[in-house]
């Protein structure tokens, strides 16, 4: 990444923030997790995408983080200049710990504890101008999720997600004229598998919510002890086609989409393995 992203981030980014909310969600002893915090290229790149090249969309907007995990996305809107930040996340200790990190530093940030389909609510009692998903397609009912926030007329949105490269979807020419012929059909693709995760990332996965602990998001045994190792997940991951063609039939216009071509070798973590991310910026269609 170039050095003034780099530079851009340290200006907007405290590290003593960055402490207070890691210790807060985690802790005492998490603090030293981010004691020498140096962003990698992968969190840049989405920083670019998803904050930098997004900001005219969060200044002096009310934007909602669904899904906001850990709160980074939600603290960075803020400090790109968005006059309020809300935050639904369905772990509690989350929530919690983002709301004391929020008032002691007194932060125009909420955290709201529930799922996407708590979307609803927040949208209506927030009055939200911008909302941000980030990676939310393969935990959620994400086609759903689309048609509730058009009927809510939601101005703006700024998606993040992982797709298969298009390379990987080649359709025949019999195969694409079977699929436009359908009402409603909309050629792409999305593919389902089984994972193995020991956190349910947002608590947000349909399939796993009953068995999911509302505090911490790991899944609970019948027996009510945590099953760290094996819970499983079912996984969705869409096409880029699939995803651009979706949201155009719900009723947005695509203003900006970005796609990224290579791989970031650099990155560490499952978040950087053997994933292209596509960057979204969508305005709704009834919206002036």
């Amino acid at each position: 990444m170039p050095d003034d992203i780099k530079q851009i981030w340290s200006r907007h980014v405290s590290p003593d923030h960055l402490r207070s909310m890691a210790t807060h969600i985690w802790g005492p002893e998490s603090s030293g997790m981010v004691a020498d915090h140096e962003p990698q290229d992968l969190l840049l790149m989405k920083y670019k995408h998803v904050i930098l090249d997004m900001e005219h969309e969060l200044k002096g907007k009310r934007v909602l983080d669904l899904g906001c995990n850990h709160g980074l996305w939600s603290y960075l809107a803020h400090r790109h200049g968005a006059e309020m930040v809300v935050g639904l996340e369905p772990r509690g200790m989350f929530v919690d710990g983002l709301n004391k990190f929020a008032d002691e530093n007194r932060l125009p940030m909420k955290f709201v504890q529930g799922f996407e389909t708590d979307a609803k609510r927040v949208i209506e009692e927030f009055q939200i101008d911008t909302v941000i998903l980030m990676n939310v397609a393969s935990v959620c009912q994400w086609e759903k999720l689309f048609y509730d926030l058009n009927s809510l007329q939601v101005p703006t949105i700024i998606s993040q997600e992982n797709v298969i490269p298009d390379e990987w979807v080649k359709f025949s020419r019999e195969m694409m004229a079977w699929m436009e012929s359908g009402p409603g059909q909309q050629y792409g693709f999305s593919m389902q598998f089984r994972n193995t995760h020991h956190t349910i990332r947002d608590g947000l996965d349909p399939v796993r919510r009953k068995g999911v602990d509302t505090e911490t998001g790991f899944s609970v045994l019948p027996s009510g002890r945590f099953d760290p190792d094996t819970p499983p997940e079912v996984k969705m991951t869409k096409s880029r086609e699939y995803i651009k063609n979706f949201v155009q039939h719900v009723g947005y216009d695509i203003v900006k989409e970005t796609y990224q071509t290579e791989e970031i070798k650099q990155s560490v973590g499952s978040d950087g393995l053997n994933k292209l991310f596509q960057w979204l910026l969508l305005k709704s269609k009834q919206v002036d």
